[in-house]
């Protein structure tokens, strides 16, 4: 019952419900954990893209056991029309594996993101 409120809250903060609506996806290298990076590379704003990430976490599935995870790769930022901001960790898999995502709210939960997901979001970033 937890992992379903979490993935649904999950779902929530990256449509923007009650939020707005999300506006734009901010991308930059991570420096590890705790402040993000705010010197993003990529930053998306088309609908296309913006469907590509909440697709990613509205599908994620919440991990089992104790989170032990080598710094992550990426930083992620969801800003919605009310200036509302997510941020993300992001490990971006290779070709046909599986991606994690990580609240940096909450770095004791990890997210598995799907094989079609990593490969929609490899696509974006490459």
């Amino acid at each position: 019952m937890v992992r379903i409120l979490l993935l649904l809250l999950l779902l929530v903060i990256a449509t923007g419900c009650g939020q707005g609506q999300l506006t734009n996806v901010n991308i930059s290298k991570s420096q590890g954990f705790g402040e993000m990076n705010s010197d993003f590379f990529a930053v998306y704003t088309d609908k296309t893209s913006l469907d590509i990430f909440q697709h990613a976490i509205a599908t994620a599935v919440q991990q089992e056991g104790a989170v032990n995870v080598v710094d992550p790769e990426f930083d992620l930022q969801l800003v919605t029309t009310k200036s509302q901001k997510s941020n993300y960790y992001l490990w971006l898999g290779q070709e046909g594996q599986q991606s994690s995502l990580m609240e940096a709210t909450d770095t004791h939960t990890l997210y598995a993101l799907t094989e079609e997901a990593t490969a929609s979001l490899r696509t974006l970033l490459s």
